[in-house]
């Protein structure tokens, strides 16, 4: 009977006890030691029978007594900053049981379901343990409604919501290490690749390699350990012996975006620009220009001048008429490497890897750097079963890619084309497509630019361009623009310029973006939305058989934003109703005053308005964010989420989302 307890408690609870040594590693690793720790929440939302409260609560108690604490403030403290839940009873009562042996007190530990309980969130300072790992064929409806609303496709685990759960439980500086099953290689795991993809909040990765962290229990986990203080791409990752921690780096190899121009099996001209390199997917050696010097002062690679240039290099890169652009560290060409083949979003079924020397560089992959361990022992972990788990790497790379100067000014300058196109059509032109093709074709042509060849951009345009029918979850959609990659839709942009009335209409557009975002966005296609208005936008009234006459001119308020701050702050790894990037632009005319001269009655009817926009010119401007004529940082007002008034931001992080995607 006793063994057959343990068996249910293991497939359908999850429950596994997490030995004490790495209880202690992962305590460490975390840094839940140390006076600090004295006014620090710490949660385990799964705690079973203690295995990490017990190691807290004798660290909380070894450091009160350090600092001279009281019997009663030690049991103050224990009661106020140490918390936990547990579902099953029987794990529960063991829980208090050990806990009230190191030392009683009545501690703050919750029987129940602690994927429904909400009270820690946004409070604690640490979460940490070890989750239930049951698979969904083994959780009951309630949990099955859960991961339907996360769209969690695939054999779900439900170590899975206890991430989200426990990045919502993090106060603004937090911190979670968390003991599970690698999530970097499973389909069911990728809306959390793509969580910690876009919020850069992973510190390190642990990985135990062929080693059974987990006596009679055959599993192969990682130790994951996130921070709400991290705001990069570049994580640490270790390969970790239990009492010998390794300290190797791995990272992302060189991308291009324009590899047709800076790689070649062998240039026609000879410079000193030109470096070899290996393709980590397949090994191959090629050539690649190189245009930067090793700066003994900095220690780092810095990016030469134009001019500095060998001569026949200069005249190559003038011929495809581009610039370089350096976006990120590319200091490892001096060092030893092990390039290896293994992608983020892709199965791997045979890890090749090679030595490369000093003087060559890496694309098309990741490497690693041997810091000091020995290359024999790395390549004898990346043949093991267990690093085929692991297949990311940190974002250490170089991406030389056309300039994007003045794309801001660029795309203002079409805002204007398509503005006066749109008075062209007078009032016909509220529904016609000539403003259209104009700004469409433009956004198009400028996320191509950064793309590069592999990926074929459809819209609407001047000549015989269409817009591209893609199909999302629920029916098709007709594409404002539309990124394919050969015949699979990777990704597309909604675009809307509201020109006139649009408090009338604010609401109506909001809500069919939310909508046209779910269709797109729950059939795995990236999405992203535009949103375009005049800052003061003519309110327009039109009675049968006469003019159309401007009633008054609006002013786009912070309160008619508000939807926009709520959805700048949403979680677009959560809420795929929610676009992955939205750009808000709010422009006036930079010579008009419209509102003034509405006031002193000389702007009153439509054919007034057109009148003095073709004489004064349709010139158009950023407008700021104002309230009550106080200026705002949009910084703080707007969240992640949503870019505003920044378009080269914009399409900068459309491609990059793209590209991080798709491009391999």
């Amino acid at each position: 009977m006793v063994a057959e307890l343990n068996i249910y408690n293991i497939k359908k609870l999850g429950q596994v006890s997490t030995p004490d040594n790495i209880v202690d590693f992962m305590l460490d690793a975390i840094g839940y030691k140390g006076e600090s720790i004295l006014n620090k929440h710490i949660l385990d939302n799964s705690c079973g029978e203690g295995a990490f409260l017990k190691g807290v609560v004798k660290r909380y108690i070894e450091t009160a007594k350090e600092k001279n604490l009281s019997q009663k403030e030690i049991k103050k403290g224990l009661e106020t900053y140490i918390h936990g839940v547990e579902i099953d009873h029987s794990a529960y009562e063991n829980c208090l049981k050990s806990l009230n042996f190191i030392f009683p007190a009545n501690y703050d530990l919750k029987l129940g379901d602690a994927l429904f309980i909400r009270e820690y969130n946004k409070k604690m300072d640490f979460v940490v343990g070890n989750p239930p790992y049951v698979k969904i064929h083994n959780l009951n409806g309630e949990y099955k409604n859960v991961i339907s609303q996360k769209q969690l496709k695939g054999m779900v685990n439900l170590y899975l919501l206890f991430y989200f759960l426990s990045f919502q439980q993090l106060n603004a500086t937090g911190k979670l290490i968390y003991i599970t099953p690698s999530f970097f290689k499973n389909a069911s795991s990728k809306i959390l690749r793509e969580k910690i993809y876009q919020e850069k909040k992973l510190v390190h990765i642990y990985n135990f390699k062929h080693q059974q962290v987990f006596p009679d229990i055959t599993t192969y986990p990682v130790i994951a350990l996130f921070a709400n203080s991290q705001a990069s791409q570049k994580f640490n990752y270790s390969a970790v012996e239990l009492n010998n921690n390794g300290k190797e780096e791995v990272k992302n190899a060189f991308a291009t975006l324009a590899d047709d121009v800076f790689i070649a099996d062998k240039f026609s001209f000879r410079s000193p620009d030109i470096i070899k390199i290996v393709k980590s997917s397949t090994g191959e050696i090629k050539e690649c220009i190189f245009p930067y010097y090793y700066d003994e002062k900095s220690k780092r690679h810095l990016l030469k001048d134009f001019a500095e240039l060998d001569e026949n290099t200069r005249n190559y890169l003038l011929a495809f008429q581009s610039q370089l652009e350096a976006s990120q560290a590319i200091n490892d060409v001096g060092k030893n490497k092990i390039y290896v083949n293994c992608l983020f979003n892709k199965e791997v079924s045979n890890v090749n890897f090679g030595s490369v020397p000093e003087g060559m560089g890496i694309y098309g992959g990741i490497y690693i750097l041997p810091n000091g361990t020995k290359p024999k022992i790395i390549e004898n972990n990346l043949e093991s079963e267990k690093f085929k788990d692991f297949n990311k790497a940190s974002k250490e790379v170089i991406i030389m890619k056309p300039k994007l100067d003045n794309l801001n000014e660029k795309f203002l300058k079409c805002l204007e084309q398509s503005f006066l196109k749109y008075l062209e059509k007078g009032s016909k032109g509220v529904r016609g497509t000539g403003k259209l093709k104009i700004l469409h074709p433009h956004i198009a042509r400028d996320l191509g630019n950064v793309l590069g060849a592999k990926y074929q951009i459809f819209s609407l345009d001047e000549k015989q361009g269409k817009e591209k029918i893609i199909r999302g979850r629920y029916m098709e959609k007709r594409m404002d623009i539309a990124v394919m990659k050969g015949e699979k839709p990777v990704a597309g942009l909604g675009i809307k310029f509201i020109m006139s009335n649009y408090r009338q209409n604010s609401n109506n557009y909001f809500e069919n973006m939310l909508g046209e975002t779910a269709n797109i966005r729950t059939n795995s296609i990236l999405y992203f939305q535009i949103v375009i208005c005049f800052a003061r936008s003519p309110y327009f009234h039109k009675e049968e058989n006469k003019e159309k006459v401007i009633k008054n001119f609006e002013r786009v308020s912070l309160s008619h934003l508000e939807k926009y701050q709520i959805l700048s702050q949403d979680d677009t790894t959560i809420y795929l109703h929610s676009p992955l990037k939205t750009l808000l632009m709010l422009v006036d005319f930079a010579n008009i005053d419209c509102e003034e001269l509405f006031k002193n009655n000389k702007l009153k009817t439509n054919s007034e308005f057109i009148q003095t926009v073709k004489e004064k010119g349709a010139e158009l401007k950023f407008s700021e964010l104002e309230d009550k004529q106080q200026i705002l940082d949009s910084k703080v007002f707007f969240k992640d989420a949503l870019i505003f008034n920044d378009y080269q931001k914009f399409i900068k992080k459309c491609a990059y989302l793209i590209e991080g995607f798709f491009g391999k």
